[in-house]
C-alpha cells in the first residue's frame, strides 16, 4: 500500500495511504497533522483516483511544495517524490520502492537494480538504517571538501573530468571511473567519453554504458545503480559486461539547473567492493559539484568569447567607417556632406562620393537589408565592386548592369541591396540617375 514517511522529522512512522481524500495540515482534524511554522490549517490534500494519487494545494499561505518546486495546479504523485510542507518533508512511497527509488530488471534478488531521481539524490541517503551515519561518512565528508577545493582552482573541463574520475576510482577503488557526454548524431546520440580512470591502466577497457540508464537519465534525471550486472536484463546483450564480469555498475547523471551535461560512471568486477545505495551519497555530491563547475567553466569560456568577438566586432566597426567617405568632400564647385550612425557595430549601410572623370562626379546612397556581420560584409563587396567599376570609367548603364549581375550571384536568396546611384556633370550641369528600390 502507498505510504508517506517524514525524512527530516523526530516521528518517521510511515502514514498509509487509503482510497479516501486525505488532508495534511496542523488542524486537530486533519487526516495526517503537520506541525511547524508555515503550515496551514488545512494545507495539502491527497487523493486517488484509477491511476494512483493526485497532490493538490488547498490554497495555504505559504505554499505545498513538490520536488522543491511549488504546486501551481493538482500533480500526480510518482514513487519518490518528495512534499514540503512548511519545514516538513515527506517522501511518497510504495511497498515496492526503496526510499526515493524504482526497482527495475528481473525479480532475482541477486539481480537488484534501482533508479533515483537526480533531484531527489540529497534525499536518498536517508532512511531507517542511516547510511548518512556509516563509518566512512566522516571520510567522505573530509575527501569532498577536499576536492571543493581542488576544483575551485582549475580552469579547464579536460583536467577537471581527469581529477574527478581519478579522485572517484582512488576513493571507492572501482575499476573504472569515467566522465561521459552524450553527442548529438543524425540517429539520436552516441556516447562520448570525456575522461576515464581506470585501476589497471594497461587492460583495454570497454565501457560497458546501458543505453537504457543513459536514456532514463538524459530524459527523466535518473541515477541508476545495478547490484548484479550480469543478471540485468539491460546488460545482457553487451560482450563486454559478460567478459569482464561486471558485478556492479554505478550511473549518476551530471546535472545542473535542469540540464543534463552528461554522467559519472563506476563499475566494479570485485564483490568485495561492489558499488550500492550506500555509495550514492558520496558519488552524487561529486557529480553535483562537477556539473556545477563545468556549468561555470563554460560561461566564463562564453563571457571571454563575447569579450573577444565584442572586441573584433568594435574593431570592424572602425574599418567599415573608414570605408565611407567622411562627413565633407569636395568636388570643384560641389560640396558634399554625409553622416552615418549604425545601429550596431556594423551593418549594411552604405555611401560614397567618387570622382568618374575629371567633371564627373557618381553619388551612391545604398541599404543592404538585415544588420549585422553577413549584411557588412555584402556592402564592403558592393562598394569593392562599384569602385571598380567608376574608377576604370564603365558608363552608367552597364555599370549597374554588371554590379546587379555581381551581386545576384555573390548574396544570400533571403538578402537584397535598394540602390541610388547617380553622375553630376558639372561641366554639362546635368544629373543621370539609377533608382533600385530606394
Amino acid at each position: 500500500m502507498p505510504y508517506l514517511k517524514a525524512i527530516n522529522a523526530s516521528d518517521q512512522q510511515a502514514h498509509p495511504l487509503t482510497p479516501d481524500t486525505i488532508v495534511l495540515g496542523r488542524s486537530n482534524e486533519a487526516d495526517l497533522m503537520v506541525m511547524g511554522d508555515g503550515v496551514s490549517r488545512n494545507h495539502a490534500r491527497i487523493h486517488a483516483d484509477e491511476h494512483g494519487y493526485l497532490l493538490t494545494d488547498m490554497e495555504s499561505r505559504n505554499g505545498t511544495f513538490l520536488n522543491n518546486k511549488k504546486l501551481q495546479q493538482e500533480v500526480r504523485l510518482s514513487p519518490g517524490d518528495h512534499i514540503r510542507i512548511g519545514e516538513t518533508i515527506l517522501v511518497y512511497m510504495d511497498e515496492v520502492t526503496e526510499p526515493a527509488s524504482i526497482v527495475i530488471g528481473r525479480d532475482d534478488p541477486q539481480a537488484h537494480a534501482s533508479m533515483f531521481k537526480a533531484d531527489q539524490l540529497p534525499y536518498t541517503l536517508v532512511g531507517d538504517d542511516a547510511r548518512g551515519g556509516t563509518p566512512d561518512a566522516e571520510t567522505y565528508l573530509v575527501q569532498l571538501t577536499q576536492l571543493s577545493k581542488d576544483v575551485m582552482a582549475l580552469d579547464n573541463e579536460q583536467a577537471l573530468s581527469e581529477m574527478v574520475t581519478q579522485r572517484v576510482l582512488d576513493w571507492l577503488s572501482v575499476d573504472c571511473c569515467a566522465i561521459v557526454y552524450p553527442r548529438t548524431t543524425e540517429s539520436g546520440y552516441e556516447l562520448d567519453v570525456q575522461a576515464i580512470a581506470l585501476r589497471k591502466p594497461d587492460t583495454n577497457h570497454e565501457i560497458s554504458i546501458s543505453k537504457t540508464a543513459f536514456d532514463e537519465a538524459l530524459e527523466n534525471k535518473m541515477a541508476s545503480i545495478t547490484t548484479n550486472a550480469l543478471q540485468d536484463d539491460r546488460f545482457m546483450d553487451q560482450q563486454s559486461v559478460i567478459t569482464r564480469g561486471l558485478d556492479s555498475i554505478l550511473c549518476v547523471p551530471l546535472w545542473h539547473e535542469d540540464h543534463i551535461f552528461g554522467m559519472l560512471y563506476l563499475d566494479s568486477s570485485d564483490m568485495s567492493v561492489q558499488l550500492s545505495v550506500d555509495h550514492l551519497g558520496l558519488v552524487s555530491a561529486v557529480a553535483n559539484l562537477t556539473a556545477i563547475k563545468i556549468d561555470n567553466l563554460r560561461l566564463v569560456d562564453l563571457a571571454i568569447a563575447r569579450s573577444a568577438m565584442d572586441k573584433e566586432m568594435a574593431l570592424a566597426g572602425e574599418i567599415q567607417a573608414k570605408l565611407l567617405p567622411g562627413e565633407y568632400f569636395r568636388f570643384h564647385a560641389l560640396t558634399c556632406v554625409g553622416f552615418h550612425q549604425a545601429c550596431e557595430d556594423i551593418g549594411g549601410d552604405y555611401y560614397d562620393f567618387m570622382p568618374y572623370n575629371d567633371h564627373t562626379l557618381s553619388v551612391t546612397i545604398a541599404d543592404v537589408t538585415g544588420h549585422g556581420p553577413s549584411s557588412a560584409l555584402l556592402m564592403v563587396a558592393c562598394k569593392t565592386m562599384l569602385t571598380t567599376l567608376v574608377q576604370i570609367q564603365i558608363p552608367m548603364e552597364e555599370r549597374i548592369e554588371r554590379l546587379n549581375t555581381y551581386m545576384v550571384q555573390h548574396s544570400a536568396s533571403n538578402q537584397f541591396i535598394t540602390f541610388f546611384h547617380a553622375d553630376i556633370d558639372i561641366k554639362a550641369q546635368t544629373l543621370r540617375y539609377c533608382n533600385a528600390g530606394h
